[in-house]
């Protein structure tokens, strides 16, 4: 019975030090960006975030650019890069 009990313990720490064991990441990666987008109307460009939760309109013309959605924002502007 000790025996039964010792090898349960060792399988157990065997699964901990796994090289197949997924391991949590130290840092959280974040699954949203900064968008450079271009106003579809006057051509101006601005930065705004892939998840907002207001609407953004254009500074110069004031067309709308991103819409929230409750997740990821629609964006109604060209997309010219994605921000890290």
């Amino acid at each position: 019975m000790e025996n039964l009990i010792l090898k349960k313990e060792h399988s157990a720490l065997g699964e901990l030090n796994s090289p197949h064991r997924r391991t949590a990441s130290m840092f959280y990666e974040s699954r949203s960006n900064f968008l450079r987008v271009k106003c579809l109307d006057c051509g101006n460009q601005q930065i705004v975030f892939d998840r907002a939760a207001s609407y953004v309109q254009c500074i110069i013309c004031g067309k709308t650019l991103v819409e929230p959605t409750g997740g990821k924002a629609k964006i109604r502007a060209q997309i010219l890069e994605v921000l890290d």
